[in-house]
């Protein structure tokens, strides 16, 4: 839910952090979380 009302700058530094660390790496929940939200904020 914390990333519903994630800032922009909170978003990019989950950006960062999503294409820093390998994939296999983050949990799957995670990672669709972060593909949500970016598909939100540039939509």
């Amino acid at each position: 839910n914390k990333f519903v009302t994630t800032s922009r700058i909170d978003y990019r530094s989950f950006t960062w952090i999503a294409e820093v660390v390998p994939p296999s790496y983050l949990a799957l929940q995670e990672r669709v979380v972060l593909i949500a939200a970016k598909k939100a904020l540039d939509a």
